[in-house]
């Protein structure tokens, strides 16, 4: 009897494994509607640079099941704070209060860049102390936010007067630039492009004011998770995935020199 009940258990332990029931869950989230690197597409899909790597990423780690959910930007950090979520992806600098709450991947899986977005006529704007004594804004979650809010914090007697304002379209964004309610924003080359392509504003790209390496977010106590992500990045990277990946989507490999 105790023979049989062994083999039994070997015989639904490969069943399971086949169906894929050992396999474990990993809940990520990233974001709905953050083209071209997290969004729903046509289809209602979920797709994009960052979707695409986490994909890439699941199929070097066997024994795990990555499920991707897209939703607010808002709520991604708070679903891994809450352990609703085990992983977020939505172009995630590192800075000091995210770290000590999160945990980071120690391989950046993307770098980008955010330019100043300012009026064509103007002639004044060229680089990120440029925007002294001017009005700009950006969402209060994003590396821009904090680079200025981290200037003004160290420049107290030459400020940049900073809004916040968040879950608003990036074109309504760009039309308060154009019809100067606001000095200037940031963005990626990417969205300009997108927006001057379909509304042609009076508006012009001017002087990098971010530049730096992006990481997944994890919940700290993920520490084996994160060791396995950060060998499957470095595969993707040494076997031209993640190049593949960032021409296909953003139109160059940014990690090249």
């Amino acid at each position: 009897m105790k023979g049989k009940i062994i083999i039994t258990a070997l015989l639904l332990s490969a069943v399971a494994g086949a169906w894929g029931q050992a396999d474990k869950i990993v809940r990520v989230g990233t974001g709905n509607s953050f083209r071209p690197y997290s969004f729903v597409d046509e289809n209602n899909q979920v797709t994009g640079y960052d979707v695409e790597v986490l994909k890439e990423i699941n199929k070097r780690l066997p024994g795990y099941k990555f499920v991707i959910e897209a939703s607010e930007f808002s709520a991604l950090l708070v679903g891994v704070e809450t352990g609703k979520l085990d992983l977020v992806a939505h172009e995630f600098a590192k800075n000091p209060d995210r770290e000590k709450k999160f945990l980071f991947s120690d391989e950046p899986y993307n770098k980008t860049l955010l330019k100043l977005v300012v009026r064509k006529d103007r002639t004044d704007l060229n680089k990120f102390e440029d925007l002294v004594g001017k009005t700009t804004y950006q969402a209060a979650t994003s590396n821009f936010y904090k680079t200025v809010k981290d200037w003004n914090d160290r420049n107290p007697t030459r400020l940049i007067n900073l809004k916040a304002i968040d879950n608003q379209p990036i074109a309504e964004g760009f039309k308060q630039v154009e019809d100067g309610r606001e000095d200037a924003t940031a963005a990626f080359p990417f969205q300009f492009n997108q927006v001057q392509k379909e509304l042609n504003l009076n508006l012009k790209l001017t002087g990098t004011v971010w530049k730096g390496d992006i990481f997944f977010i994890l919940n700290k106590n993920a520490t084996v998770l994160k060791a396995k992500i950060d060998e499957a990045i470095k595969a993707l990277k040494k076997d031209g995935t993640l190049a593949a990946l960032s021409n296909k989507w953003l139109g160059e490999d940014t990690f090249k020199d």
